[in-house]
Parts: structure tokens; sequence; C-alpha cells
């Protein structure tokens, strides 16, 4: 399976012939035009949360639990699609480089698993770059169109496969799933609410019929607020532990656990990090399946799914998950006994993607590497050094006048995490927490994010950047 994970190997490495170079075609010329977007023609999947609609063929599968829309025919992946929409936050990123990304993401995955993974016939304008994916899994040969089209501040990624003696039958179906994907760009309501149990991300079949079903959904979750956490919780759990670095919570009847934590500035990969976690805490599980997930730009993910009988005799079940991108690692893990693995899921799920760090998280542990710091003997400088240069430093000594910017940054690694971004009107001053999904390129006031104005009409709000300014 393209996204599904595998154990973890060395093979990382053997698999990577040199990427051979795109082709840089004239825009002006219109050889690349936009043949996955047209008319939907077959049912749709529609998330008002998430604010998209997808493609959903009867019987077909759909789990967007990763960030990314990933559409199989059945369970073995071998006939599926991926739309990845990711929103810019810097101008002058080529296409070609978000395809080089997402693909390199995919290819760990499938040469982890013993397979093969290229780009061939790779174009680019400029504005969109496409390429065909070949690739062997299971030792099945599958390939696929792989397409970036970017706009002011937004990219989205299409790509599907099936194996090559089915591609020809299969792509009709595949062109419009993807031709399907279209996002809800006008903002109706200040914060996104979550649908009864909590958001869905995995959509399944129920019976041969074709209808939409559903894992067991999410239980309620009431917000614990702490120092330095916010978390929503079901009923029944309790806070275990809370520190600057993490919060612990478990289940009363001992059934599951649930943890978050970040560092900041560590040199450690991600997929080492959730390694080195679960064999630490969980001596004595194998691991099921392992990989790295499509992650939003400027960010890296890894996950493995691990279970069996630990060194002190307990059987447990669990998911660890580390993200690393603009100087922190953020970690999540849970952990059930076999029996509440499935049933949990979609609670636990829902318990990550309602974690927020609060300030005073960052401001101790930064303050604790200040002490720590202060502790170490000083360097003396072989030469004086001048006021202005001294004044003009960047190092801990400037953390108390920046403790308004670092709030900001940790708010937006939150953000990054949670596919949004924090937004004010410029008419009412009111914020608003905004999918980074609902980014318009085509607005009446230029590309940005969009609120329903009363008597009709619609107001371009200001994005809040990490100095809390509004942009």
């Amino acid at each position: 399976m393209l996204l599904g994970c595998q154990q973890y190997a060395n093979l990382k490495q053997r698999y990577f012939p040199p990427d051979a170079p795109w082709t840089h075609v004239p825009a002006a010329s219109g050889q690349l035009s936009d043949p996955l977007s047209g008319t939907c023609r077959i049912p749709q999947h529609v998330d008002d949360y998430y604010g998209f609609s997808i493609g959903y063929p009867a019987g077909w599968r759909i789990d967007y639990s990763s960030g990314a829309l990933f559409v199989a025919k059945d369970d073995t992946q071998l006939v599926g699609a991926i739309v990845f929409p990711a929103r810019l936050r810097r101008t002058g990123v080529p296409p070609e480089q978000l395809a080089n990304g997402f693909a390199e993401s995919l290819a760990r995955t499938v040469r982890a698993g013993g397979g093969t993974f290229e780009l061939v016939d790779k174009f680019t304008d400029g504005t969109t770059a496409t390429a065909t994916v070949v690739a062997s899994v299971h030792g099945v040969a599958v390939r696929g169109p792989l397409q970036v089209i970017e706009r002011p501040g937004f990219a989205t990624l299409k790509l599907y496969w099936a194996p090559d003696n089915q591609l020809a039958a299969e792509e009709p179906m595949l062109k419009q799933v993807v031709t399907c994907f279209k996002r809800r760009t006008t903002i109706t309501s200040r914060h996104p609410v979550a649908p009864a149990g909590g958001p869905r991300t995995r959509i399944g079949v129920a019976g041969g019929g074709g209808a939409a079903a559903q894992a067991p959904a999410a239980q309620p979750l009431r917000e614990y607020h702490g120092r330095y956490f916010t978390i929503g919780l079901p009923a029944g759990w309790a806070v275990a532990d809370e520190t600057a670095h993490g919060i612990d919570v478990v289940a009363t009847d001992h059934s599951a656990a649930f943890g978050f934590g970040f560092v900041i500035g560590t040199l450690l990969r991600p997929d080492v990090m959730v390694m080195q976690g679960i064999q630490q805490l969980y001596p004595g599980v194998q691991i099921a399946q392992s990989g790295f997930p499509p992650a939003p730009a400027g960010w890296q993910i890894a996950a493995a799914e691990f279970a069996g009988r630990q060194t002190n005799g307990i059987e447990i079940h669990g998911f660890s998950r580390a993200a690393k991108g603009e100087g922190v690692i953020l970690t999540s893990i849970w952990t059930t006994t076999p029996a509440k693995w499935t049933p949990m899921q979609a609670t636990l799920q829902a318990m990550a993607a309602s974690v927020q760090i609060q300030p005073a998280a960052v401001a101790q542990v930064q303050a604790g590497i200040r002490r720590q710091l202060a502790s170490y003997p000083p360097i003396r400088p072989s030469t004086p050094t001048s006021t202005s240069s001294a004044s003009s430093s960047g190092g801990i000594g400037g953390w108390d006048d920046g403790q308004a910017t670092h709030d900001r940054i940790q708010q937006g690694w939150s953000d990054s995490m949670l596919g949004q971004e924090r937004t004010v009107s410029p008419s009412s001053g009111e914020e608003y927490v905004v999918p980074t999904n609902a980014w318009s390129e085509t607005g009446p006031q230029g590309a940005g994010y969009y609120r329903a104005v009363p008597g009709g009409g619609a107001e371009r709000l200001d994005v809040i950047d990490n100095s809390g300014n509004a942009q």
C-alpha cells in the first residue's frame, strides 16, 4: 500500500537512484493543462467541519486522519488516490519542490517495505508540476499521474494509482475521485465546531450496498484547562501528570492512556524519537507497522503502531507519533488493552487533535534552558564586544523582551498541527480560527481567508503572524 506504514528498517537508503531533473516548459505554451479537475459525476463525501468534498465511489474507503485525503478501493490499497491541500506561508516555493517533498515521503514508506518508487516524465511551468509515479508495492507494479497546482498562498497535490494491468479500467473512476475534490472557502463561524461525537476522519462501508459507515464514533470530550496544556477528556478520564514538557491522562479503569509532549531545539529525527520512546516505555512489544505519513509543508511526521506482551507480562496495543518542524518536536502516544483498541480509536484521535500548548509551558521550558546555560562558566571574548552588537543579540538574554513573540510561535506550532490559522476581521476586530483548507486564491479582494458578512458579501480576514501582527 502506498500510504500504509511498514516496519522501520535500514532499507530506507537502499533503492534511491539519482532523481531525474524536471523539464521546464514555458507557462504560455499551455502544455500543462489541468486534467484532474472538471465536472464531478459520482457520489461525494462532504465534511462540513474540515470544509471539503471529495469523490466517494460506493464501497470505497476514505481516510484523512494524517492530513492528506486518501481514498482506496479496498483494503489492499493497490487502487487509490490522494489529495493533499497545503497552505503556503512563504512565496517562491516552486510546485516541483512540493511534488518532490511529498514523493520522498511516499518513497520512504514504499522502499522501507522492500518496494521501489520513482517519479518519471517530470514537467513544470512554474505554477503546475506533473509527473508519473512508477512503483512496485508488495511485488505489484503500479503507476499513476501526480500533479501539483500552485496558486497564491495555496497548493494542491493530486495523485492516483492502480496496477499497470488495471489502470486503463480503473482510471475513469480514479480521475473522478480527485476531480470531485472541492474546498469550502467562506468562513461562517468564528471557531469550527466538531460534529456530535467528535471529528470523523475515516469512512468505511456497511453491508454490501455502499452506504457510508463509520468506525465507533468518538466519545464526547470535556475540556480540561491546566496550567500548561488544554486537552479534551472523555468521561471517566483524569490527568495523571502535567509538567511544562507534557501531559499524561488515563482512563480511571486503567484500560487506556494518552500522553503528549514537546521538545524545543532537538536534533533527533522524528522516527528516532518514536522508536526510542516505544523501546523505553513499553519494552517487549513488537512494531506492527510504521512509516512516514504525509506532513504539512515544513514538517516531517513519523508514526508507529505497536502491540504485544511487555516484559512485565501485560499485553498492550498502542500508537506513537512524532512531528518535527519549526524548531520543535511534538509527540503523541496512546495505548489501550487489546480489547479496547478498535472501540477507542476515534476518541483517542480526537483527544490528540484537541491538545493545545499554553504559553506558560513554553515560558517554563525556555526558562529552564536559560537557567541551565547560566550555570555554565561564562565564555570571555578575546576582544571587547561593542554595545551595539550586544544589544542586537538574539540570544537567551533577549527572552523577556521577546516573550510575546515566543508565545505566538508556540501557538503557531499547535495551529500547524491542527491545520488551522488565526485571523482577525479588519472591520469588527473579532478573531477567527480558520482551517487552512479554507484559503481562497480567487477571492474578491485577492487571495486569503474570507468570512460571510451580514447583508451579503464577504470580507477578507487578516492573518495573525507569529509576532501577533495582522497581515
